[in-house]
């Protein structure tokens, strides 16, 4: 069963929180992460003052396990960078891949990082947070939940849905039930279903109640 955790991390535990050392007021977020080998393309962008962000470039590129770093793109509170980064230096990223983790998202203040990781397996984030506990990796759990896989007869995954469910939401996003503004109405479901308009909403309510409950609540 797949597990997705959300942990903070104190930036100071692992290698590349004190290669991309935050100055107060600044923030950061990982836009694209591709392994490869022992080196790894980072894509992330930074928020903060200009100066402090001019700064944190000149210091990121200036670490030895650092091969290249380029400015893609500058905007009044953001620059957009790349880094070309030797990850074998870095305990953290190499336990990810080590347990078959796969990081979904990353992002940083000064005094804590936050990660989102899924797991194959619920075994994979135990041996993850004991990898990180032998290595003084400062980790801390914020939130734990798991993707059941219900599936229809012919494999479709569900969610916890039902077939009718499942197949009134996607005519739901396909009519523009949930485009801003409304394009269509329960009455038209209904219609296009053969059933009472009363039958649509409680299937779009308890479909998205079902959906959530799989996919983001904790379990």
């Amino acid at each position: 069963m797949v597990v997705i955790v959300r942990a903070g991390i104190e930036p100071g535990s692992f290698v590349l929180g004190r290669i991309l050392r935050l100055d107060e007021g600044m923030t950061i977020d990982l836009e694209t992460y591709v392994p490869s080998g022992d080196r790894t393309e980072l894509f992330f962008s930074t928020t903060g003052p200009p100066a402090a962000r001019e700064a944190f470039v000149e210091r990121v590129g200036g670490h030895p396990s650092v091969v290249d770093i380029t400015e893609i793109e500058a905007f009044e509170d953001q620059t957009l960078l790349a880094i070309e980064w030797d990850v074998a230096s870095d305990s953290l990223f190499q336990g990810v891949r080590k347990c078959h983790g796969q990081i979904m998202n990353v992002t940083g203040t000064p005094d804590e990082w936050e990660f989102t990781i899924r797991f194959r397996v619920y075994g994979g984030l135990g041996r993850f947070h004991e990898f990180c506990e032998d290595r003084d990796i400062d980790f801390g759990l914020l939130q734990v939940y798991q993707l059941r896989e219900s599936r229809s007869e012919s494999g479709t995954r569900l969610f916890g849905m039902t077939d009718t469910q499942r197949e009134t939401l996607i005519r739901a996003v396909e009519r523009g039930y949930f485009a801003v503004p409304r394009q269509c109405s329960t009455a038209d479901l209904a219609t296009e279903f053969g059933v009472s308009d009363q039958s649509i909403t409680e299937r779009i309510r308890r479909g998205v109640a079902n959906f959530v409950r799989h996919t983001f609540l904790e379990h």
